[in-house]
């Protein structure tokens, strides 16, 4: 399952493919206002030192003052916006956004396990249209299989994006 690599050459040819891929060219700039297409265009001056940091993170476990910073930056979602519900906040932000991914690209092979079969939702190997089939499992299984007094009930929650609110 997991490959131990001790060659230099190896591990650096690995980090630099690694990070050219979490800085997709194009990925939205972030609070220091350098876009992904930066960061790939001059890896060669900045990878070294931004590895480096990252590692020093991994190893102490403390996030320097400032790299945990986020601008939220409100982008409207229809021409002349009137009221709040019509933007949507963006979140701008990079180092913490590099820990995220690389800590998300360790634990992908794992969520399987992690999270309960139930969520459909959010772990790469399942669809959450798995949940229309379960929908109409459960509906066969309504019709299909009375049980005298008992009442079968089937409860259906509106989730308006996503996590803003349930009703």
């Amino acid at each position: 399952m997991w490959n131990w690599v001790e060659d230099e050459a190896r591990l650096k040819g690995m980090s630099v493919r690694f990070f050219k891929e979490l800085f997709k060219a194009t990925k939205a700039p972030g609070p220091d206002g350098f876009s992904s297409k930066f960061y790939r265009r001059y890896w060669d001056t900045v990878g070294e030192t931004l590895c480096r940091e990252v590692k020093d993170f991994f190893y102490s476990a403390i996030m320097p003052g400032g790299w945990n910073d986020t601008h939220i930056v409100m982008v409207p979602k229809v021409d002349h916006p009137e009221t709040i519900g019509q933007f949507r906040p963006i979140s701008c932000c990079n180092f913490r956004k590099i820990i995220s991914k690389i800590l998300a690209t360790r634990l992908k092979k794992w969520t399987p396990y992690l999270v309960s079969e139930l969520q459909t939702t959010f772990t790469g190997c399942r669809l959450i249209q798995d949940n229309i089939i379960i929908v109409h499992e459960v509906l066969h299984h309504f019709k299909n299989h009375k049980l005298g007094n008992i009442r079968d009930m089937m409860l259906k929650l509106d989730m308006k994006k996503a996590y803003d609110m349930v009703e």
